[in-house]
């Protein structure tokens, strides 16, 4: 009597699991390395279609007199600053999006890329402005658009000449002055480059006259199509499953094992109690006479023994 018991075969499931793991791995290395050196998203900001204008102190005003002269090289900014009563400034604004309440959402992206010739008779800073049209429930309201435009700025210190200036976007903060003008807390005084809907390049902060001349050649943003903290948190996730995944199939098939040796072992016993009763059974037989049923030769041996 024989009786055949099942094989494991763990050998062939874990080398399947380890050509998947395998290639598991080199897709997300491959990921991370395509993130860092490639994945690159590039929107233009100027000179692609952009409208150009021309702000100052005259608003307020001020007595600073600028001029906007659009060139083969770009659009160039000519300020004379004139001391008044308010702050003195020039600004030139470059429009982005439809020019209204639609612009483009700058929280996608990393850098804000600027290509500018800086030239003044005393050195100063130069403010970037990127001005978010709020979104709310009163955005046709035109009454609100002064008050749902939230300025954002970084203020660079401009080298002279032709220079390239990457500014991240998460350096962007809102000024304080338009706290204040706007009495904004919490949230509402935090930076918010959802809707982005100008690109305002300021003279700076220096109360002295000046001659500034501005000449902005090119703007971009870039970014990656997935950020490096959302990559790796994708990645992380994916492989917390897949080891939990692979955590519970072993428990599982540990459980299989357990209960098939459980299984091999009864049988065992069962087997060993069989021969046990088959060896007293042929021992019997062996010390007595099959016609009579006494004690043979063997038998009397054992029994004078």
């Amino acid at each position: 009597m024989t009786e055949q018991t099942p094989k494991f075969a763990g050998s062939s499931i874990y080398l399947k699991f380890e050509k998947i793991y395998f290639s598991l791995a080199a897709v997300s290395l491959m990921l991370v390395f395509w993130q860092y050196w490639g994945m690159d998203r590039y929107v233009e900001i100027y000179p692609s279609d952009s409208k150009v204008s021309i702000s100052g102190d005259y608003l307020n005003g001020g007595e600073s007199e600028g001029t906007i002269e659009l060139t083969e090289d770009g659009a160039k900014l000519h300020c004379d600053i004139k001391l008044s009563s308010t702050f003195a400034y020039c600004t030139l604004v470059t429009a982005i999006g439809d020019g209204g309440n639609n612009g483009i959402d700058f929280s996608q992206f990393e850098h804000l890329n600027l290509w500018l010739e800086h030239e003044t008779n005393e050195q100063d800073t130069v403010i970037i402005y990127l001005k978010n049209r709020e979104r709310s429930s009163d955005d046709l309201d035109p009454s609100s658009r002064n008050r749902n435009n939230k300025s954002n700025q970084q203020t660079i210190l401009p080298r002279a000449g032709d220079n390239f200036y990457k500014l991240p976007l998460d350096q962007f903060s809102v000024p304080s002055w338009w706290i204040l003008l706007h009495e904004a807390t919490g949230i509402a005084a935090k930076a918010s480059l959802d809707n982005v809907i100008e690109l305002e390049i300021a003279t700076g902060d220096s109360n002295n006259i000046l001659s500034v001349d501005i000449l902005l050649k090119k703007a971009t943003v870039t970014g990656k199509w997935i950020a490096a903290n959302t990559l790796y948190l994708m990645l992380a996730i994916f492989w917390a499953m897949i080891i939990t995944l692979h955590a519970s199939f072993r428990v599982y098939q540990l459980a299989n094992q357990l209960q098939l040796k459980r299984s091999q072992n009864e049988l065992l016993e069962e087997l060993n109690h069989f021969l046990s009763i088959q060896k007293d059974e042929f021992e019997v037989l062996s010390k007595t006479d099959p016609l009579t049923g006494l004690l043979n030769r063997a038998g009397t041996r054992d029994l004078f023994e």
